[in-house]
């Protein structure tokens, strides 16, 4: 889940989640120079991306343990028809909004940016052919070099080394909903109550 739109209402929950998120982030420049700097974490802009994406994904969505009381906000996915991505797009575009605008076109991680830019603009201006011109995906990338499907396979064997995975073990018991008794163990197995 990206953090780069959300809407939060003002509550005690919404507040409690603004308020942990900035604390985190505050911490984030110290953390990110601990990693290694721009040889291990890529641009600063990268940095600070990747350090919003952990802190938003990590308050909304680890339950309460021990020491940590969740802040209660709730996430709602918005329907992606009306907040469509320039994958959905690409290829549904044409078929399925055909009857109805979105509200919003989220274009991001794309090298050929402006193209897609272009498409979307003319999209929504009426143009109903603008979106013929966009390939599914990149057309600048490198990946028709790899065969599909190509790259290690390394997650089984990763898991334990990741930050968040080692804190899930480390720090059990949790609880969910209010439910203690949950136990996240070391290869990824999980006890529960039930």
């Amino acid at each position: 889940y990206e953090p780069r739109l959300f809407f939060a209402m003002p509550t005690a929950e919404s507040e409690r989640l603004a308020r942990r998120m900035g604390e985190r982030l505050g911490t984030a420049g110290s953390e990110g120079a601990a990693r290694g700097g721009e040889a291990a974490g890529g641009s600063a802009f990268d940095r600070v991306a990747r350090d919003e994406r952990e802190a938003f994904v990590r308050e909304l969505w680890l339950p309460s343990r021990n020491e940590y009381a969740h802040p209660g906000a709730v996430l709602r996915v918005m329907n992606y028809l009306c907040f469509v991505n320039s994958k959905v797009l690409a290829r549904q575009g044409q078929r399925v909004l055909a009857s109805h605008k979105p509200v919003l076109v989220h274009i991001d991680y794309h090298a050929d940016v402006v193209p897609r830019l272009r498409a979307a603009a003319g999209f929504l201006a009426g143009q109903a052919d603008a979106l013929r011109q966009l390939t599914a995906a990149d057309t600048t990338t490198h990946a028709a070099a790899r065969p599909p499907c190509a790259g290690a396979r390394e997650w089984n064997g990763a898991d334990e080394a990741a930050p968040a995975v080692r804190a899930a073990v480390e720090r059990s018991p949790w609880s969910w909903g209010g439910v203690p008794g949950f136990v996240f163990e070391a290869g990824g197995g999980l006890s529960t109550p039930w």
